[in-house]
């Protein structure tokens, strides 16, 4: 949290995702002994889905950090027909990722395939799931061993070149730092160079009240200490996001074990505000989402019961259709979706929205159509009807060297104020 999930999402959303929640996952030791042992070895080729294309760009570090001076998004924008502009060199953010199963030796496939069975290792080895940590994890180290240069054969350990923390992610900012960044559009297509609104900041969410503030919210992991320690950063702006008020951390009660992240934050009809959000406490099985409500922007009360759950979902992002239905869509292997009558229960749609698109951001807009934002080679935009069928607006409106993802929109009386992550990589 490279260019949106096809290029890594940055440290922290890698660990939130995919690491199982210990002092060293083995879900990391994993992938980091194959980036690392066949890193000098594999050819470059696309990933078969976005949970793939996160986990390689980020362990093998391709996302290269930004020159001095530059900024991460913005400026000049690309040629009108030339989407994004020329393609950035490999190696750096936007070039192609790599998928280390399809340079793996002889022995190392049969190693693997006789731990596993041929059925596991193809599900894994194609990317449609990630390996169990528990009865899988182990043959990883065994059959191709640990990253050159892991101290004590400890792959993955504090400082050894390819490795990880050796604590959960953004615990020090040592591996890398999400930064929230912020950047306007008079037609949410062209975009003005980003500016930096919070250090030590991930997943964020904007929204302009219908009061005429504009809040602006994240993952705050700048007193992360461990599992669970996230909090959620506030900001406001009175001048529609020209300048911002730093407001500390969003306060919750009645959470009980629940450490919410990723925040979406809607209007109710009584000027209220309602957050989504997901519960990073719950890392195996279905994942809940839950909502709590506010009337100052600051102090949330948990809602009763669950939004929805389904196995493998993050990243929530709510809006309300013309016809009053709810829509979410959240963030899994691909983009899906579900819908609700009134906001509390939401039930699974059919299909895909977006293939291989991840962290969804969605605005309707004036006309009735919806467009979503995603991590697609940057920042990309999609569009639809009836929220359901999407089909490509414009591609990488906004890139940069290093890490862009996570993007929310809202409009202003001047056309659309974003906010995003960005990662320089490692």
């Amino acid at each position: 949290m490279g260019d949106g999930l096809a290029n890594g999402t940055g440290v922290y959303r890698l660990g939130r995702k995919l690491m199982k929640r210990t002092s060293l996952p083995i879900t990391m030791l994993i992938l980091l002994s194959l980036a690392c042992s066949l890193g000098g070895q594999v050819d470059f080729t696309p990933t078969e889905t976005a949970i793939a294309a996160q986990v390689m760009t980020q362990v093998a570090g391709t996302a290269q950090p930004p020159e001095p001076g530059q900024q991460p998004a913005g400026g000049e924008q690309p040629p009108a027909g030339q989407p994004g502009g020329e393609q950035p060199p490999d190696g750096a953010a936007g070039g192609p990722e790599f998928n280390p199963f399809e340079n793996m030796t002889a022995e190392q496939e049969t190693c693997l395939r006789e731990a596993w069975g041929d059925e596991a290792f193809e599900a894994i080895s194609s990317f449609q799931r990630l390996p169990d940590p528990q009865t899988e994890g182990p043959a990883m180290a065994e059959c191709v061993g640990p990253p050159p240069g892991a101290p004590d054969g400890q792959p993955g350990a504090p400082g050894a070149p390819g490795g990880g923390t050796g604590q959960e992610p953004g615990g020090g900012h040592q591996v890398g730092q999400d930064q929230t960044y912020y950047t306007t559009s008079t037609d949410g297509l062209t975009w003005a160079e980003g500016a930096l609104l919070s250090e030590a900041a991930s997943v964020p969410d904007v929204i302009r009240t219908s009061k005429g503030e504009t809040w602006a919210y994240w993952v705050d992991f700048s007193d992360f200490t461990g599992p669970n320690t996230e909090n959620i950063g506030v900001a406001r702006s009175a001048d529609d996001g020209n300048t911002w008020e730093l407001l500390g951390n969003a306060v919750f009660t009645d959470l009980g074990e629940i450490t919410p992240v990723d925040p979406n934050v809607i209007e109710l009809p009584d000027g209220s505000l309602r957050m989504y959000f997901y519960d990073i406490a719950v890392f195996q099985g279905a994942h809940p989402i839950y909502s709590a409500v506010s009337d100052d922007g600051i102090n949330f009360t948990l809602e009763e019961g669950v939004r929805f759950s389904m196995e493998n979902i993050f990243d929530p992002d709510v809006i309300q259709l013309p016809d009053g239905t709810y829509r979410m869509y959240l963030n899994s292997e691909d983009i899906l979706s579900a819908s609700s009558p009134d906001g509390l229960t939401f039930t699974a749609d059919e299909g895909v929205r977006v293939e291989k698109g991840a962290v969804p951001g969605a605005i309707l807009m004036p006309d009735g159509s919806v467009r979503l934002y995603a991590c697609v080679n940057g920042i990309s935009v999609f569009e639809s009807q009836d929220g359901l069928t999407f089909s490509s607006l414009q591609e990488r409106v906004v890139i940069g060297q290093g890490i862009i993802c996570d993007p929310s929109v809202t409009a202003t009386p001047a056309g659309y104020l974003m906010v995003y992550k960005y990662n320089p990589g490692q």
